[in-house]
């Protein structure tokens, strides 16, 4: 995949750390760690952990596909990644609960749907 460059050509990105899809996923895995810290206790070995392995699973699946240097592996280390932000999505009525709990009288937090809105449902639509 390619990152463009001031003078509207694209040149081959060289590591994963410069693809915008990998730079959002942080900010989701950040954002999920921050809301599941105040997750119940009795949630934090079921529903926090399950939350962060997707959450940190979508941008480990970029960059280990980005480094096999081959199209075909980083397009299926994307879909990879797309299914772990899918659950990480469709945890979103029980994500939704916690922020509202987080939120009542205290400083507000990145929201993690917020975050999660950033990327589309086609990885065709990524950006590299």
């Amino acid at each position: 995949m390619a990152v463009g460059s001031h003078m509207g050509e694209k040149k081959p990105s060289r590591n994963y750390r410069d693809l915008v899809v990998w730079q959002d996923s942080i900010q989701l895995a950040k954002a999920t760690y921050k809301l599941t810290e105040k997750f119940p206790k009795h949630e934090t070995y079921a529903l926090a952990d399950q939350i962060r392995r997707a959450a940190v699973s979508v941008p480990s699946n970029i960059a280990e596909g980005q480094a096999r240097k081959s199209p075909g592996d980083f397009r299926r280390f994307l879909h990879f990644a797309l299914g772990s932000l899918a659950e990480v999505y469709f945890t979103r009525v029980r994500i939704a609960f916690f922020e509202k709990a987080e939120n009542s009288g205290q400083a507000e937090s990145p929201k993690l749907l917020d975050v999660w809105s950033k990327f589309p449902q086609d990885i065709d639509l990524w950006q590299f």
